[in-house]
């Protein structure tokens, strides 16, 4: 594979219906504090690409867990992988439960269905396209999403009267504000996103979901490409979600609907 669909298949394998909806939410509830949980991506990924990208493709690995068992024991590779299957699962769940309760509202189709008919869809073509599938249907999923929510912007940037509007309102109402503080039991703050959102990276690309895309490429030096490509993505996309919100809350603010001045 070349790097540059593995890269997007890299980012949307890490974008679930959670950050999807919940980014851009909060951005409407609480403001740009968490962007730079984002931004933190600019030292978290160069630093995976260079540390731990050379050492799965010089050993040849097509799993992530092969590793512990070569640097420790077999017995360690299976207690990690069957935590990884656990976690897998459970968060697989609610990204199918996300999407699901966003179509019945839309569509009324029952919640059950909707993941029934996912769920078979997604084993289908994993199982008849390999890796190969997996990656090139991420890449179309790539513009499913960037599309949409580009569209959600273009709707409501007019709906809210302009760009212009859109931040004037959110700067009156305390979203555009960020928190410098040094406090650990603040909520959000620049410091602790910026260095917890980098942490956050590294047992994501290293996990199997990423090793095993960055391993289908043929050299060292795109497996690192992979990786570092995935950047520009992330703050794209990501950029979009968090800019949704905002224009979101310029639509659907206090002007409009009283009920959020009540503090409810």
């Amino acid at each position: 594979m070349h790097f540059l669909p593995v890269a997007m298949s890299i980012m949307v394998s890490f974008l679930s219906p959670l950050s999807i909806l919940g980014r851009p939410s909060e951005m409407f509830a609480h403001g740009i504090n968490y962007i730079p949980a984002t931004l933190s991506c600019v030292w978290s990924l160069p630093m995976i690409s260079y540390l731990f990208v050379p050492v799965f493709k010089g050993l040849k690995l097509t799993s992530s867990y092969e590793y512990m068992e070569l640097r420790f024991n077999f017995a360690l590779r299976i207690i990690v992988a069957l935590i990884f299957m656990v976690q897998s699962t459970v968060y697989m769940a609610v990204c199918l439960l996300g999407p699901a309760l966003a179509i019945q509202a839309v569509q009324g189709i029952e919640v059950w269905q909707t993941i029934i008919v996912t769920g078979f869809i997604c084993c289908l073509y994993t199982t008849l396209g390999g890796m190969k599938g997996v990656i090139w249907t991420d890449v179309f999923q790539f513009f499913v999403i960037f599309g949409t929510v580009v569209a959600v912007i273009v709707i409501g940037v007019i709906q809210a009267g302009g760009f212009e509007e859109v931040f004037r309102i959110n700067d009156r109402n305390g979203r555009l504000e960020m928190s410098f503080s040094l406090d650990p039991t603040a909520r959000l703050s620049v410091l602790s996103t910026f260095i917890g959102g980098g942490i956050n990276y590294a047992p994501l690309f290293t996990s199997q979901t990423a090793v095993q895309r960055y391993m289908t490429v043929k050299s060292l030096k795109q497996s690192q490409m992979a990786v570092l490509m995935t950047m520009p993505f992330l703050l794209i996309i990501l950029g979009c979600l968090y800019l949704s919100g905002l224009v979101l809350y310029a639509v659907y603010n206090s002007e409009f609907f009283p009920y959020w001045n009540n503090g409810k």
